[in-house]
């Protein structure tokens, strides 16, 4: 992938980020949508984010975060969304092993 600009830290996706990788923990699921059907975008939303969800990546079973980044860098689908130059925020969270990035744009 051809380098882009470095993402700034958003409070809000990483507030979402957050509640959704304690949820999946707490709740034993794995998937970018809740049980109750809602996606990243609603999440995002929910916790005030006024820009534009571009995507989340999502990891499970990772002790720390260089080896969920290094596996999110191995994946195609993962790595475009990490270097989606339309993005330019983002926030991570997690809770044990499991891990989830968001990424906006911002208005």
């Amino acid at each position: 992938m051809p380098p882009v600009a470095p993402l700034s830290l958003n409070v809000q996706l990483e507030n979402a980020a957050m509640a959704h990788a304690k949820d999946m923990d707490l709740r034993n699921y794995f998937d970018h949508v809740s049980p109750e059907g809602t996606n990243p975008k609603e999440r995002a939303i929910r916790v005030g984010y006024k820009g534009i969800v571009k995507g989340e990546n999502l990891g499970k079973g990772y002790l720390n975060s260089d080896e969920v980044i290094n596996a999110w860098k191995n994946s195609i689908s993962h790595c475009k969304a990490m270097m989606d130059a339309n993005s330019n925020e983002a926030g991570v969270g997690f809770s044990r092993n499991y891990w989830a990035i968001s990424f906006g744009t911002s208005l």
